[in-house]
C-alpha cells in the first residue's frame, strides 16, 4: 500500500514549527495542501474520511484541487448514534459535484471505552477496512491545528510524557503500515470552515461538538478561550509545542535504538541489554525497555509494566504481560513467558541442529591438530582454533558467555553426544574445579532468563560444555592436543543444513 509513496511520509519538506497565520487566502491553503501531499506519487489511491462535516469536506476539495492527479475516494461511516440523514445527504451531494461516488458503511458501537471513543475506533476501523480492500495507498483525514491544540491540552491532563504532547503527525504509519496523513494539521480551523462558507460547499455541524460534556468540547470552549488571555493564541502556541516534543520525541527514540543496537543482545528467544544504559541514560532507558517489550511480544504494555521493569533489583524477576524479566549485575533481560527450551537429542556428526530461536548448533570437521597442543589445564581456554572455521559474527554466546567460549574441539572417539538444556544437579569439570550448571552460568553473567536456554554438550551423563560459557577441562585439554569434531553454537542464517530438533 505504501509502494506508490515515492519518499517517506516522515520527510515531507520541514517547515517551522506551529501553526500556519490566521487569515490564509484559498491559494495559501491549497499550496500547504500539495506540500503535504508530496510525497504521494502520481496517480496514487487515497480515501478522504469523509463525515460530512466542514473540516472532512474542505479537505476532499482540496485534495482534489491540489493533485487532481490522485485517486481519490471518499468514505462516510454511519455509526447510528444520532440522525445523520443530512450528513450522509451532504457526502452524496459533495461527491456529485466532484464526480466521485462516495463509500458509505455502517458500523455497530461497542460500548468499550465510552461512546466517544468507541465511534471513533468504530469509524476508524470502517475507513480503514475500505483502504485496504481498495489497495489504497494512504488514507487522509481532515485534522486542524486547533483539533492539534486540543488534543495537547488533553494528553497533557492525562499526564503525557513527549510522545503524548507531540499529539498527532502530519504523516505517519499504522500497525500495518497504511500511510496515514492529515494535510490540514498546519491550518487554522477558522480559515477551512471560511473556505467552506465562501465556496458553498456542502457541509453539516455535528451537533454533539456543542455538548460540554465531552471533554474535547470543554477544552475547546473553556480552556483554549481561557489559556488565549495569557498568550494571545494558545493554539498557535500549543501546536509549536507538540511540533519541537516531537523533533525530542524522534530524537530520543534514534538515541534508544542506537543504545540497543549498541549494548544489547538479540540472543535465541530473548534480549538482553547492558544495564549500565539503564542505569546511566534514564532518559533514554523506557524507550529501550519499550522495545524489548514489544520485540519479545508482550500482551499488554503500559506505563506501568516499562516502570516495574525498569525498577528490577538484581537477582530479581517480573512475570507479567506475557514475559519474563529479569535484572542481573550486568544485564536487564526478558523472554516470552511459558516458552520452553529446546528437547534433547543426539547430536550427529554429519549436520548442523537447530536450537531454539535463531541459533544453531554447528558441527564441523578441522584439520588434524590444527590448535596445536595446549594440555596445561590451568591456562586451557576454550575455541581457540587457527585457522578458525566460522567468522566471529556467526557465533553466538549467550550474554555473559564469550564468543571464544562458542566453539568446543573435542578428541576422537567419545561415542554419542547428546545436546540438551540444563538440569537441575548438573555439574561441569572446570579448570576452577567442579560446580554446578547453574552456579557456573550465575557467576559468568548469564542473565537468568536465558539460563535454561543455554546448550549444554552430554556425554554418558558428563557435561561437556556449556555452550559459550565454560567446559570440561579434561576433554578441552584432550581436544586442543589434536581435534577431530568441532562443535559451535552460531546464528542460524550463518549455517546451512540445520536439521530442527
Amino acid at each position: 500500500m505504501a509502494d506508490a509513496i515515492g519518499s517517506s511520509p516522515e520527510h515531507v519538506r520541514q517547515a517551522a514549527p506551529g501553526a500556519l497565520a490566521i487569515g490564509l487566502g484559498r491559494g495559501e491553503i491549497v499550496a500547504e495542501v500539495a506540500r503535504q501531499l508530496g510525497p504521494l506519487e502520481r496517480d496514487a489511491t487515497v480515501v478522504v474520511a469523509h463525515s460530512g462535516g466542514p473540516d472532512s469536506t474542505a479537505l476532499l476539495f482540496l485534495v482534489a484541487e491540489a493533485r487532481p492527479d490522485l485517486q481519490v475516494v471518499p468514505v462516510h461511516v454511519r455509526h447510528g448514534l444520532r440522525d445523520d440523514a443530512a450528513d450522509v445527504a451532504a457526502v452524496r451531494l459533495a461527491g456529485q459535484w466532484l464526480g466521485i461516488l462516495p463509500v458509505i458503511r455502517r458500523v455497530e458501537v461497542q460500548s468499550e471505552g465510552g461512546p466517544e471513543a468507541a465511534a471513533r475506533a468504530a469509524r476508524w476501523n470502517a475507513v480503514a477496512a475500505v483502504a485496504r480492500d481498495l489497495g489504497a495507498d494512504a488514507v487522509l483525514l481532515g485534522h486542524t491545528a486547533d483539533d492539534q491544540a486540543e488534543t495537547v491540552l488533553l494528553q497533557a491532563a492525562r499526564g503525557a510524557g513527549l510522545r503524548g504532547l507531540s499529539a498527532m503527525a502530519a504523516w505517519r504509519h499504522d500497525e500495518v503500515g497504511m500511510a496515514i496523513g492529515r494535510p490540514l494539521l498546519r491550518v487554522r480551523r477558522a480559515d477551512v470552515h471560511d473556505l467552506v462558507t465562501g465556496d458553498g460547499l456542502p457541509s453539516v455541524a455535528d451537533p454533539s461538538n456543542d455538548d460540554p460534556t465531552i471533554r474535547r468540547n470543554l477544552v475547546r470552549q473553556v480552556v483554549l478561550p481561557a489559556m488565549d488571555t495569557v498568550s494571545g493564541d494558545a493554539a498557535a502556541a500549543l501546536v509549536r509545542l507538540a511540533d519541537l516534543a516531537r523533533l525530542d520525541d524522534d530524537t530520543l527514540d534514534e538515541i534508544a535504538r542506537r543504545a540497543l543496537e549498541a549494548w544489547g543482545n538479540r540472543w535465541g528467544p530473548g534480549w538482553a541489554v547492558d544495564a549500565s544504559v539503564v542505569d546511566d541514560l534514564p532518559g533514554v532507558a523506557r524507550r529501550v525497555v519499550l522495545r524489548m517489550v514489544e520485540a519479545v511480544g508482550a500482551t499488554a504494555i503500559d506505563a506501568a509494566l516499562l516502570t516495574s521493569i525498569l525498577e528490577l533489583d538484581s537477582g530479581r524477576e517480573r512475570h507479567a504481560a506475557g514475559l519474563r524479566a529479569s535484572r542481573d549485575r550486568r544485564w536487564l533481560a526478558m523472554v516470552p513467558a511459558g516458552i520452553a527450551a529446546p528437547a534433547a537429542a543426539p547430536l550427529p556428526m554429519d549436520r548442523d541442529v537447530s536450537w531454539g530461536q535463531g541459533l544453531v548448533v554447528v558441527v564441523t570437521q578441522p584439520p588434524g591438530g590444527s590448535a596445536g597442543s595446549r594440555t596445561d589445564p590451568s591456562r586451557l581456554d576454550l575455541g581457540l582454533v587457527d585457522p578458525p572455521s566460522l567468522p566471529a559474527a556467526a557465533l553466538a554466546p549467550p550474554p555473559g558467555g564469550r564468543a571464544d567460549r562458542a566453539t568446543v574441539l573435542l578428541p576422537a572417539g567419545l561415542g554419542e553426544l547428546t545436546v540438551r538444556p540444563r538440569r537441575s544437579g548438573d555439574r561441569v569439570h572446570t579448570a576452577a574445579g567442579t560446580r554446578t550448571v547453574a552456579a557456573v552460568l550465575a557467576d559468568h553473567g548469564v542473565p537468568r532468563v536465558l539460563r535454561d536456554h543455554v546448550p549444554l554438550l552430554e556425554l554418558g551423563g558428563r557435561i561437556v560444555w556449556v555452550a559459550g560459557v565454560d567446559g570440561d577441562v579434561e576433554f578441552i585439554a584432550r581436544g586442543l592436543s589434536g581435534p577431530a569434531l568441532r562443535v559451535s553454537l552460531c546464528r542460524a542464517g550463518e549455517t546451512e543444513g540445520a536439521a530442527p530438533l
